[in-house]
């Protein structure tokens, strides 16, 4: 039996200058507003209780 070695890689937050580039970078411009939702509305459904909108910390690794 062999054990796979992970490395993790660290990961920083998105710096407030970019914030606003972050997401259509992540899911495109075009796609942007329906990514954008899906992701919200996925916590909510995950947290119905818990998640009423807010401010998120976005978080990258290696630049990306």
């Amino acid at each position: 039996m062999t054990h796979a070695t992970t490395t993790l890689k660290p990961v920083t937050l998105v710096p407030e200058a970019r914030r606003m580039a972050f997401l259509p970078a992540l899911f495109s411009p075009v796609l942007m507003l329906i990514g954008e939702r899906a992701v919200y509305q996925f916590i909510s459904w995950l947290a119905p209780d818990d998640y009423a909108g807010g401010l998120w910390h976005f978080h990258e690794r290696e630049g990306q």
